[in-house]
């Protein structure tokens, strides 16, 4: 049987992995590895939690409404200001302008992400 040469992502051993997508080399390495991964990962979603209070906005309740404003949009797509203007810009996003307003319909916020989630599958 054909080996792949890897370090260890745990402990940085050289070892050879017996199929391409093994990371680490030894049950020890990996359980570590896992148990970090899952603390990063809730420290990530509790991070974006606080994102969301520290803004005022409830994601939920965005997915309630049929408009956003701009920092609804924003909190709602994950992404900053200037990267919303710059989708814009390239008319990736439709926006409507509404006595002065911009707002954002959600259904097509909601078409946006499925076409990008497309785009990331090819």
């Amino acid at each position: 049987m054909i080996g792949f040469d890897r370090i260890c992502e745990w402990c940085g051993k050289k070892f050879v992995a017996h199929k391409s997508t093994t990371r680490y080399c030894c049950l020890p390495c990996n359980q570590k590895g896992y148990k970090r991964e899952q603390r990063e990962k809730k420290a990530r979603e509790n991070n974006e939690k606080v994102k969301f209070q520290s803004q005022g906005i409830d994601p939920e309740e965005l997915k309630k409404k049929t408009y956003l404003s701009i920092k609804e949009t924003c909190v709602y797509l994950g992404i900053s200001r200037s990267t919303l203007y710059r989708n814009v810009r390239l008319g990736l996003l439709p926006v409507i302008g509404l006595g002065g307003r911009t707002i954002f319909k959600r259904e097509d916020l909601d078409k946006f992400l499925d076409d990008l989630s497309t785009l990331d599958n090819n």
